[in-house]
């Protein structure tokens, strides 16, 4: 594993509930770089952007987190990723309500993929919208089955 590397995206991304931690960057670092991956984001959207992260900008949370989705999308498939599912969260039938507002699933088949997409300077750009939208969040990294 590349030190500098996870204290780069650190960096890039700072840490807090918008961003993993030093260890859970270290833990990406760390994986198999050639093993499939899919990602599941789940998104509680503010019904204002935080203006700290939109450079002042007002937009609502939907608003900010398509600017976000606009760059995220596009970067994804180009890394060779998809998107396999985006959806608006509409109700808990099983389990204890959540109040999730989007779910996102990401496939990518190579782990390195996605690092190369948090490496990438125009989605580190993006990702400020996201950060902005998000009041809660929850990014759970996987194997396929």
């Amino acid at each position: 594993m590349n030190e500098s590397a996870s204290d780069s995206l650190l960096e890039a991304y700072g840490a807090g509930s918008h961003a993993p931690t030093r260890e859970r960057w270290r833990t990406l670092l760390a994986g198999d770089p050639n093993a499939a991956l899919v990602v599941t984001n789940l998104f509680r959207i503010r019904e204002h952007a935080d203006p700290a992260w939109t450079g002042g900008e007002t937009l609502t949370g939907f608003a900010s987190m398509l600017r976000y989705a606009a760059v995220s999308e596009g970067k994804v498939a180009a890394l060779g990723g998809r998107f396999a599912v985006r959806a608006l969260s509409q109700e808990t039938l099983i389990g204890d309500e959540d109040g999730w507002s989007l779910v996102a699933v990401a496939e990518y088949p190579k782990r390195e993929q996605l690092v190369r997409l948090f490496e990438d300077p125009e989605y580190q750009a993006a990702f400020r919208f996201r950060t902005a939208a998000v009041e809660t969040q929850q990014v759970i990294l996987g194997t396929p089955l």
